[in-house]
């Protein structure tokens, strides 16, 4: 079964992208495969521009949850759950932001949790 997700699971709640990737790692046959995109990361420079309220550390809401991890934070956090198979950036001139996008694979038979997710 191949899945994906679009703008998701940083816009969730730490706690609920946790489920969600467990449960994307338990209906995903090994070796099947999942795309994930993820929004741009924002600099405190952007966040304060933008004037987007801070929850907590990383997270964010601006009328929308943003869980706004660096790729190094999300690369040890999917690796945790998938082998990571390609990474892109995707970049949009109208906004000058890029897009995240993993392409995953569930080679891994158990989950190993990420130290600091």
């Amino acid at each position: 079964m191949k899945l994906l997700f679009t703008v998701l699971i940083d816009n969730l709640i730490p706690q609920d992208a946790f489920k969600v990737l467990t449960e994307v790692k338990h209906i995903l046959k090994i070796g099947g495969k999942v795309l994930v995109k993820l929004n741009p990361f924002l600099t405190d420079s952007k966040i304060n521009e933008w004037n987007i309220r801070i929850i907590e550390i990383n997270f964010s809401d601006d009328g929308l949850y943003l869980w706004n991890q660096s790729t190094e934070e999300w690369t040890k956090l999917l690796e945790s759950y998938f082998r990571i198979v390609e990474y892109k950036e995707i970049y949009f001139p109208e906004f000058d932001q890029y897009n995240r996008l993993f392409l995953l694979c569930n080679d891994k038979k158990e989950i190993k949790p990420a130290d600091d997710a």
